[in-house]
């Protein structure tokens, strides 16, 4: 019984907790984070109409909002990630905000297992998700509207070069590195996808319990997590 209780109030400051911390880590609120913009001034504010009439159907299409996920939601995929990580014993930094010669990765979370450096990249698009080979827009189908979205793909190809370029610099050319990305919404649905890298939230898990990654292969996941954190972005 006293282990509920202590777990529940654990849970508790998690969830009221984090989104400050992620707010004070990387100046953005963890939607901002995960869109890479302020969506309307908002969360889930609708954008008033432009009214100029030199605009395209296609321009007017990109200047939706598009739909998010809860911030429950995204909370929620953050917290069984760190799980996941305290239950393999491996190292994770949360959020993954590192700096490299000006530029800043947007990552959720680092994970350092024993053999591999794993970003995840959340995104909170709910509604159905038209995936595009190489670095084309996304589409996001919710109902009957449609809006382009910039490509995920993309994304974590910045991601990744921004870890990559850590990871070298720290001496650690040879630990395999790989960008996930997470669709955090219950209601998504991923269409036209090739190989993997992009997953919804049960996916993601089961795709790390695979043993690519829960493999030992000499990776002292505390050492590398700590020389990463060594470039996390500061207050």
């Amino acid at each position: 019984m006293l282990e509920t209780i202590i777990l529940a109030v654990i849970m508790g400051l998690v969830f009221i907790g984090l989104p400050v911390f992620l707010g004070r880590k990387t100046g953005r609120s963890p939607m901002e984070m995960i869109f890479g913009e302020r969506v309307n001034g908002t969360l889930f504010g609708r954008k008033k109409e432009d009214s100029s009439s030199a605009l395209t159907a296609e321009e007017k299409d990109k200047k939706k909002p598009p739909v998010n996920s809860s911030m429950q939601e995204l909370i929620s995929m953050i917290s069984t990630l760190v799980s996941y990580a305290r239950r393999h014993r491996f190292y994770s930094l949360v959020p993954g905000t590192l700096e490299w010669e000006g530029k800043t990765s947007t990552l959720a979370v680092i994970l350092v297992t024993r053999s591999t450096v794993i970003g995840i990249n959340c995104f909170g698009y709910n509604g159905t998700i038209q995936c595009e080979r190489g670095e084309g827009e996304w589409i996001q189908t919710v109902g009957e509207e449609k809006r382009h979205l910039e490509s995920p793909a993309r994304k974590n190809k910045e991601q990744y070069s921004i870890v990559k370029s850590i990871l070298e610099q720290c001496g650690y050319p040879e630990i395999p590195l790989v960008i996930l990305g997470v669709f955090t919404s219950s209601n998504v649905q991923l269409k036209n996808r090739t190989g993997d890298g992009f997953y919804t939230k049960k996916e993601l898990m089961d795709a790390l319990s695979a043993k690519r990654f829960t493999q030992d292969r000499g990776v002292i996941s505390a050492q590398v997590g700590k020389s990463l954190e060594g470039y996390a972005k500061k207050n």
